[in-house]
């Protein structure tokens, strides 16, 4: 169960990445439009650093969370394999954001995302979904 919890987030990832961030966020009036024109620009402009973006990043997270809250009631190994994954993905985004030639060695995919193929590789942890999904491209 906390395999399927951590798979589930991982799709859930690239959802929310692929569909709000990228195709809502295209948008002017969106509320997602500031990860394109915002976190995008800033990472082209300054070789994948953004010190910027996480303080709407561990609030979305949270309330990601607060919202599977039930299924900790019944499946609650299901629910600690989302919160390792959301856990995951704030250190992951910030490390690859703050420390980007570590970022680039460690993370080649999110670096991809951003310096070169900002409509693929919409996973941040770790590409299961950009595969399974066929969005995985790399430089």
């Amino acid at each position: 169960m906390f395999l399927l919890g951590f798979l589930y987030a991982n799709m859930m990832e690239w959802v929310v990445h692929k569909f709000l961030f990228h195709e809502m966020g295209k948008k002017k009036n969106s509320v997602f439009a500031f990860h394109l024109r915002e976190h995008h620009i800033n990472c082209l402009k300054n070789n994948n650093r953004d010190r910027n973006f996480s303080s709407r990043e561990l609030p979305g997270i949270l309330f990601l969370l607060f919202l599977h809250c039930p299924i900790y009631f019944v499946l609650p190994m299901f629910y600690y394999g989302l919160c390792l994954y959301g856990s995951l993905f704030v250190i992951v985004h910030n490390l690859a954001h703050i420390k980007t030639d570590l970022g680039k060695k460690l993370f080649p995919w999110h670096w991809d995302h951003h310096m070169k193929h900002q409509n693929h590789n919409f996973n941040v942890v770790i590409p299961i979904a950009d595969y399974l999904l066929g969005t995985r491209k790399k430089t």
